[in-house]
């Protein structure tokens, strides 16, 4: 995968217009110290990747087409789905890990995106494209717009670039085989 396919695939699927209704903290300093995290995360899984498919005896090209698989369907899901509804504000010291981490943050679909990069991809193209993705979902969460017709419309026009993203990462792992 190239410098531009995995910023592509994380920009698109992290989608911020959807994932900002998600963010129930009051703090902007849980929302970047979750987003810090679930960076080291992904660059752990890249470092990791290649070893680990070569340890299970999966191949790139396969991870790819798992990857591609996976983004159509959270992309047509992102096209399709109502936005999220805004939960309750949580005001805890721990609010990093839960409501940011672990449901918004750091997610299965960009995981598995993270773990596919290869070696000619590089950590650092994984970490790079997961910070600007995940720097994009904590900007929008402290500025972006309150309208929800808004996000609903630029959350579908994200849902259906990941769309496109995953058929060319599917179709990629494909001709590869």
């Amino acid at each position: 995968m190239t410098v531009w396919a995995v910023l592509l695939v994380f920009a698109a699927a992290a989608n911020p217009f959807r994932r900002r209704r998600c963010l129930s903290v009051p703090d902007g300093r849980q929302v970047i110290a979750g987003a810090a995290v679930a960076v080291a995360v992904y660059g752990a899984l890249a470092v990791a990747g290649a070893s680990l498919r070569d340890a299970l005896d999966v191949s790139t090209p396969n991870m790819r087409v798992a990857a591609g698989l996976l983004l159509v369907v959270v992309g047509l899901h992102a096209v399709v789905a109502p936005l999220p509804a805004a939960p309750t504000t949580i005001d805890a010291r721990g609010g990093w890990l839960v409501p940011v981490l672990v449901p918004v943050m750091l997610r299965p679909d960009l995981a598995l995106v993270a773990f596919a990069a290869d070696r000619t991809s590089g950590v650092a193209t994984v970490a790079l494209s997961a910070s600007v993705a995940l720097a994009a979902v904590a900007a929008w969460w402290c500025v972006g717009a309150r309208t929800p017709a808004a996000e609903r419309w630029l959350g579908a026009a994200l849902g259906a670039l990941t769309v496109v993203a995953a058929v060319r990462l599917l179709l990629d792992g494909v001709f590869a085989l």
